[in-house]
């Protein structure tokens, strides 16, 4: 059955165009023609694959920021503006031979509860169909072993057993152990049970299959590493931090892991790498790769999760920076409600028949222009961004907005920007534009209107489109605030409001605010120019409690 999907990545030449929304809800006067942009990058770094399976496989998936679109984006057909980062999630796979010392640890399963998915059939036991596994995260100083045990007829999902861990009181990861179950369960379907079986009872035998997962330092905190290192919180200590740096993490009695992360979607990102890396360890051939990977890991994340969510993070990840409107939740839903009734699980030709159907989410690609930085900085507060969503939809389930009617202005605003970011490229991508953003850039925002006066012709409108796109992301500030105070959650709290106006008095700065469902663990900015980009940074630095993150938005969704 050939992948079918309505994923929209509208590129022409060098040239691309708006989503299937913004054709449907543009007024025709403010319908855009393709701009000059390069379209996101989804890197192959591999032309061919000549050995049979299964193939050493190394694949990234970038961190996200969705500067426009936050609580919204949650339903069709409204837009979410999600820009993807330079910091990126890696999952590498190898099959190695398993040493006579390491029999043991895959033998006897350790006392722990179920993982997320379980078979409703029993699996037979004969030790050709398991394979070893051994999985290494290295920052959180982990090492796991499973058995992945799967049905040699593919009459149910595999099962995975914990035979062996470094740590003491190891609670299950469901979102780990929720996508090697459903990516192995794809490519055996795939592939069919014969190749699948082949593979891994007779090319590999006596190996194991070794993951190892690894995080650039952006997603998570660096603030207390340069302070037991007595180091200032400084870019050029950031750049000098290790690669890969090990995490301060803490256990609690549930076994349950505790890490400051800086809100980039790490959990997106490693479900995103981990199942297109199992996917070309399988050597499972795809017309298109990228929308296979994005459909895995959507069912991952909403299993693991125990909900459908709005799905722009794992979009992000598997495709780069675009502009979003998300799937229709039955996509999923309609599966988990059918494997309900057999006690919460589906069945392989139920999940390969999910991630084949049609899938109706948008994706338009779209990459700040040159000369523009977004910028990010961990604050290390953190936040409960689910229960933080549940509260809001609570409130607006509650008919509470009838009087402001702040929702359907959210959605008009975050459109608004969404058309001024798109205007934008089209006057950059004129001749001087890019002298013309460092100019702005070395302005405040108070004098962008005196330089307009100075201007003329396409200057003009380019200088106008800046100040007006600031406005639309202030409009939008202002009522994801109210909305806050409305449903009782911190979407802008009082610390980041005063943090985010400083940084937007600052000259170059177009916007600043909390990025996606807002909250205490990071703030984000988009500011013009070089000079507009270091004068942030160094801002930053002097902040208490604030640390700026190094990377910056890019094209390239999966790498691989």
């Amino acid at each position: 059955m050939p992948l079918k999907t309505k994923t929209v990545l509208v590129c022409t030449g060098v040239a691309f165009a708006l989503s299937v929304w913004y054709f449907k809800k543009t007024p025709s006067s403010l319908s855009s023609p393709a701009l000059k942009q390069k379209s996101p990058k989804l890197v192959n770094k591999e032309n061919t694959i000549t050995k049979a399976p299964p193939h050493n496989a190394s694949v990234s998936a970038p961190g996200k920021v969705l500067v426009a679109g936050g609580y919204t984006v949650l339903e069709q057909p409204n837009v979410g503006l999600v820009l993807a980062s330079t910091a990126r999630f890696h999952t590498d796979i190898n099959s190695l031979p398993i040493s006579q010392s390491m029999v043991k640890s895959f033998v006897s399963p350790i006392k722990r509860r179920n993982s997320t998915l379980s078979p409703t059939k029993s699996i037979p036991s004969s030790t050709p169909n398991s394979i070893p596994i051994q999985l290494n995260s290295p920052q959180f100083k982990s090492i796991y072993h499973f058995m992945l045990n799967f049905h040699p007829s593919n009459e149910c999902l595999p099962t995975l057993v914990t035979t062996s861990t470094n740590l003491s009181n190891a609670a299950k990861n469901p979102y780990i152990e929720t996508t090697l179950i459903v990516a192995f369960s794809y490519c055996q379907s795939v592939l069919g049970c014969e190749k699948f079986s082949k593979i891994f009872n007779e090319n590999c035998k006596n190996d194991f299959v070794e993951i190892t997962l690894k995080a650039d330092n952006d997603f998570y905190s660096q603030l207390n590493y340069l302070k037991k290192n007595s180091l200032e919180v400084t870019i050029e200590n950031l750049k000098g931090v290790p690669k890969y740096n090990a995490c301060d993490v803490v256990y609690g009695e549930d076994g349950k892991v505790g890490v400051s992360k800086t809100g980039m979607g790490s959990s997106a990102a490693l479900i995103t790498s981990l199942s297109g890396a199992v996917v070309r360890f399988c050597g499972v051939a795809c017309s298109d790769f990228p929308s296979v990977v994005h459909n895995l890991a959507q069912l991952s994340h909403c299993y693991a999760q125990g909900k459908v969510g709005s799905g722009f993070d794992v979009s992000s990840a598997a495709y780069g920076s675009h502009i979003y409107t998300r799937f229709s939740p039955d996509i999923i839903s309609e599966l988990i409600s059918k494997t309900k009734e057999r006690g919460g699980l589906p069945s392989p030709r139920d999940l390969f028949n999910c991630v084949q159907r049609t899938w109706d989410q948008t994706v338009a690609p779209i990459l700040l222009p040159d000369n523009c930085y977004l910028l990010m900085a961990d604050v290390c507060g953190g936040s409960d961004t689910p229960s933080m969503a549940k509260k809001v939809l609570a409130w607006r389930a509650d008919e509470n907005d009838n009087e402001g009617n702040l929702w359907e202005r959210l959605i008009e605003a975050n459109e608004e920007v969404v058309r001024k970011m798109l205007v934008l490229h089209q006057h950059h991508e004129l001749d001087g534009g890019s002298e013309l953003i460092n100019d702005i850039g070395q302005m405040t925002s108070n004098q962008w209107d005196t330089l307009k006066i100075d201007c003329e012709g396409e200057e003009e409108n380019m200088v106008s489109v800046v100040c007006e796109l600031r406005g639309s992301f202030l409009t939008v500030r202002k009522l994801l605030k109210e909305i806050g105070e409305q449903a009782g959650v911190p979407i802008e709290p009082e610390s980041q409001s005063k943090l985010a106006d400083l940084t937007m008095k600052l000259p170059g700065v177009l916007v600043c605010g909390v990025p996606g469902a807002g909250g205490y663990d990071a703030l984000f900015a988009i500011v013009l120019g070089e000079e507009a980009r270091e004068g942030v940074l160094g801002f930053w630095e002097k902040c208490d409690g604030v640390c700026p993150l190094l990377g910056t938005s890019s094209a390239t969704g999966l790498e691989y």
